[in-house]
């Protein structure tokens, strides 16, 4: 027991809050944390900003998702019964607020991001997740802000890396409007589709990876990206079943870490890049006892 709340509790509304997602959104703000040679204090706030804000959009999730997920995914903390809808809207609530303030701690620019993804997360969750194309447009467009808000750390605009959020949204628009098939199953069709808008963003990067540095070295964190997701998209292709896409969109958001980490590679050298690849073994080890979709 911890403040009257049982650890079983606890452990549900941890569950709740997706910890093996977490660290893929820490790696997007490190992208700019990183490259714009940010303090140390100015990066613990973004990344307190991130998470924040991060758990508390799949915690509203889970909490407008209850009746769903009744019939759905009985074994969620909600519909089982081990966390509670007015405990999940408050936690949610609380961490939305959080990372808002976080981020204007850190810089007035990155605290209207961060107000921005918040509503972007209202709407996403009440609304835009039950449209098969506005439902991924809007959390595409969710991740390419929290892209961008590490980029507003140091309160300025730099137009050189505005294209990183833009490929950012793109590849979560696939990968989510894949996960519109975990549950049913999908077909070989819509696999193919992701598979090439995955591809078309991993050659974009390093061609121009290439054009910038000239460095195939700083290329090795999107060809394992590839080599990873390749495995997994020929699988799902070759069964496009619920356990085949499950495990294809598991690994398709793990994997952010990597592109992540190839963004990161384009302006800094490859070691300074080791913050954003830790947070890969995290987000594999937290997956093993969360669940990540």
């Amino acid at each position: 027991m911890i403040l009257g709340i049982s650890t079983s509790r606890l452990f549900a509304y941890l569950q709740l809050m997706r910890p093996a997602n977490l660290f893929t959104a820490m790696a997007d703000v490190l992208v700019g944390c990183l490259w714009l040679q940010a303090s140390w204090y100015q990066t613990i706030l973004m990344l307190l900003a991130t998470t924040s804000l991060y758990a508390g959009g799949v915690v509203l999730n889970d909490c407008l998702d209850a009746e769903l997920d009744r019939l759905e995914r009985p074994e969620r903390p909600i519909p089982s019964g081990r966390a509670t809808k007015q405990g999940a809207a408050f936690l949610a609530s609380a961490l939305l607020l959080a990372g808002i303030l976080f981020a204007f701690s850190c810089h007035l620019l990155s605290g209207m991001i961060a107000l921005i993804i918040a509503c972007m997360i209202l709407v996403y969750d009440a609304f835009a997740k039950r449209h098969a194309w506005w439902g991924p447009w809007t959390m595409g467009a969710c991740r390419a802000l929290n892209l961008a808000l590490g980029m507003s750390v140091l309160g300025t605009v730099i137009p050189e890396m505005l294209f990183l959020p833009v490929l950012s949204w793109v590849y979560v628009m696939a990968l989510t409007k894949l996960s519109r098939s975990e549950v049913h199953g999908g077909n070989n069709s819509l696999v193919i589709v992701v598979g090439m808008i995955y591809l078309a963003i991993g050659l974009s990067l390093l061609l121009i990876m290439e054009s910038r540095s000239g460095l195939i070295w700083n290329g090795i964190p999107i060809l394992i990206w590839a080599g990873i997701l390749t495995s997994f998209m020929y699988a799902a292709y070759k069964h496009p079943n619920a356990a085949t896409i499950r495990k294809a969109v598991k690994m398709s958001v793990l994997c952010i870490v990597l592109l992540d980490a190839s963004m990161a590679a384009m302006y800094v050298p490859l070691w300074k890049i080791i913050p954003i690849l830790v947070c890969l073994p995290c987000s594999v080890i937290a997956a093993k006892w969360f669940a990540v979709t």
